[in-house]
């Protein structure tokens, strides 16, 4: 959505400006005027690659404003210089050349393109890490939401009971992961896919039986989690 209505106020606020540039002030401008007139383009080009490039993940949206606030706020310079250049000519001095103009182009561009840039990789270094700390945390909620859908679909209040015992220990171990438990961990999401069918099957000796090895393996993995800290 917001990439969307980036490009459309972007190309809109574009074609506007041309049509409003060469029907009220001609095609007949000094060198400061087109070179202004480059860099508003290279500004709009700006608020149209960012969301592009910008980082995903749970801060996107966040971080898109502000990478985007950043390009339009280029953007918006670039089009105040545009103005004061175009108004200059016409008013003042028709012939005036490019000695202050250009320079000082240069330098707003290469501040926005620095300080845009140093906000694109950190936005990445926070997508990065938000994408691992979710992967670090997700087993957990993924089973504690497996047990309790399979607890919806038991008809045995005695089985339902066992599966909330499961439930309520895995709910409490520990949330954040590592490679030394994904043995556990795999098996235990193989062993719920397991039990989920024994419960539709109505085998409740096995589910009872397959939910005990669950057990056993939480509080292998909880052991281990718990002698690293």
């Amino acid at each position: 959505m917001t990439k969307t209505l980036s490009l459309i106020v972007s190309l809109a606020f574009l074609v506007a400006f041309n049509i409003i540039f060469f029907f009220a002030t001609g095609s007949d401008h000094s060198a400061p005027v087109w070179t202004c007139y480059a860099f508003l383009h290279i500004a709009c080009i700006a608020t149209l690659v960012v969301p592009v490039v910008e980082a995903k993940g749970k801060t996107a949206y966040e971080s898109k404003l502000t990478s985007l606030s950043i390009a339009y706020a280029y953007y918006a310079v670039e089009f105040v210089l545009m103005l004061a250049v175009l108004a200059y000519e016409m008013l003042i001095d028709k012939e005036f050349g490019n000695i202050v103009v250009l320079p000082l182009q240069v330098i707003v561009t290469v501040a926005c393109v620095v300080i845009l840039a140093s906000n694109l990789l950190m936005n990445d270094t926070i997508a990065k890490k938000q994408a691992v700390h979710d992967a670090q945390n997700s087993f957990i909620k993924t089973i504690s939401s497996t047990l309790k859908y399979i607890e919806s679909i038991a008809t045995d209040q005695k089985l339902k009971d066992k599966i909330n015992d499961v439930y309520t220990i895995a709910h409490t171990s520990p949330i954040k992961t590592s490679e030394s438990v994904k043995v556990q961990e795999d098996e235990i999401v193989g062993l719920l896919s397991e039990i989920e069918g024994k419960v539709e099957a109505k085998d409740d000796a096995a589910t009872l039986e397959l939910l005990e090895k669950v057990v056993k393996l939480l509080n292998k993995r909880n052991f281990v989690l718990k002698a690293q800290h």
